[in-house]
């Protein structure tokens, strides 16, 4: 049984979380900084996840409130495109809209300090990304 990686996509950090072998629960794993270079990214993010069984990639794709796809959207499929190539893992978006906000809400109402905050919005999105994605599909073989 592999995981799932989740990824919260940003052009400066990769927040990066995983589920647990059954595709129940989503956990942090970490956060990486990227890259200009994609292909850079992507060799140094295969390298922090090659002692994981990784079934599927789950990248958040970032949307409008009306549907429609941000500027940040157009890299984010082309980091996906690129990531599966390279790794020759499937790549699944998924709606991430307001995730961050989300995250952020909760930590400021945690009372974690706004350096905090900075160095873990990245790994809780991707977690809420994910965890997200494993509940609207569980039991489902064949997701939306």
């Amino acid at each position: 049984m592999g995981r799932i990686l989740g990824i919260d996509y940003g052009k400066k950090r990769l927040g990066l979380a995983f589920s647990d072998p059954t595709k129940t629960i989503a956990s942090p794993f970490k956060m990486l900084l990227a890259n200009k270079n994609h292909m850079e990214t992507i060799k140094n993010l295969l390298e922090e996840i090659k002692s994981y069984e990784i079934e599927a990639i789950l990248i958040g794709l970032p949307l409008h409130l009306s549907n429609l796809e941000s500027k940040l959207s157009y890299f984010v499929r082309q980091f996906g495109k690129a990531l599966e190539e390279e790794s020759q893992i499937p790549v699944i978006y998924w709606d991430e809209r307001l995730t961050s906000k989300q995250v952020e809400k909760v930590l400021i109402e945690g009372a974690v300090k706004r350096k905090k905050r900075k160095q873990s919005i990245d790994v809780m999105s991707a977690i809420l990304i994910l965890q997200s994605y494993l509940d609207r599909t569980r039991g489902n073989p064949h997701p939306l």
